[in-house]
This record gives C-alpha cells, sequence and structure tokens, in this order.
C-alpha cells in the first residue's frame, strides 16, 4: 500500500496507523530508503510503501454519501416488502409519540 506523508507524521506514527503498534517503523524506512535518508525526518508529500498492507475497496459500513436531495424515495417505496416494513416503523412512531403516558401516582 501507499501512503502520503503529512504534516506531524512520523514513522512511528504511521506504524502505528498501519500496523496498531508503534514498534514496526523500520519495516517502512527498510522499504523506503530510497526515499527517507534519516529515519527521525520524513517529508511532507512523499509518498512511502506500506510493507505488508494490501489496499481494499470502500468498506461496506462506510456511510455512503447519498444527500437528501438524490433521495428517492420512489425506488424504496416499489419493493413491496420495504414499503410494509416502512410504514410498520412510521405506525410504531407515530402511535409512541401520540399515545397518552402512563402517569404513577
Amino acid at each position: 500500500m501507499r501512503y502520503t506523508v503529512q504534516p506531524g507524521d512520523s514513522l512511528s506514527a504511521i506504524s502505528m496507523k498501519f500496523f496498531g503498534t508503534f514498534s514496526r517503523w523500520p519495516e517502512i524506512y527498510n522499504a523506503n530508503k530510497s526515499k527517507i535518508s534519516d529515519p527521525n525526518v520524513i517529508q511532507v508529500g512523499v509518498t512511502l510503501e506500506i510493507p505488508g498492507v494490501e489496499e481494499v475497496g470502500p468498506s461496506p459500513f462506510a456511510p455512503t454519501t447519498q444527500t437528501a436531495s438524490s433521495f428517492d424515495l420512489s425506488k424504496i417505496l416499489s419493493n413491496p416488502m420495504t414499503a410494509l416494513a416502512l410504514a410498520a416503523g412510521l405506525g410504531l412512531i407515530a402511535f409512541m409519540v401520540l399515545s397518552p403516558k402512563k402517569r404513577s401516582a
């Protein structure tokens, strides 16, 4: 995997970011000796190889970038089961909000 050095980065901080420990910074240094003359000083903007870390696509759990203006309710309501679940959920919310509250004596 490639990583571009950001302001405030150090090899140990990059090690923590990718490996969960500060102690693996020598692996990053050894993989990038041609770009790093002093392991205590790395230049912002330099692209480093991070050994043993594979690039992966976006997480299926990452938030979507869909905005309210691009939200198409007709696609959701075209599936009868989804429409039914949405209606039931809205009905439950309305019941909870509108039902009289019990008072303790």
